[in-house]
């Protein structure tokens, strides 16, 4: 499903920031209200930053809503 920047919280797992893969939203820090420094970390566990701006939107795609606790 798309993503707009407001979607992206901890936990959410997102496709769009690296080619062919998703990974996991770590930390989000707004810049006004157009632009994000996403901290994710990519499925081998490497952390990594990005500036997404509302242009980037359309390429975001969001594959599972972040949640605070899991007891699964």
């Amino acid at each position: 499903m798309p993503a707009r920047l407001e979607d992206l919280k901890p936990q959410a797992l997102v496709r769009g920031i690296i080619p062919d893969t998703a990974v996991t939203v770590v930390n989000v820090q707004w810049f006004g209200t157009q632009a994000v420094e996403l901290t994710y970390k990519d499925p081998t566990g490497r952390l990594g930053n990005v500036l997404l701006y509302r242009d980037d939107e359309p390429r975001l795609d969001l594959v599972e809503q972040g949640r605070p606790w899991s007891f699964d």
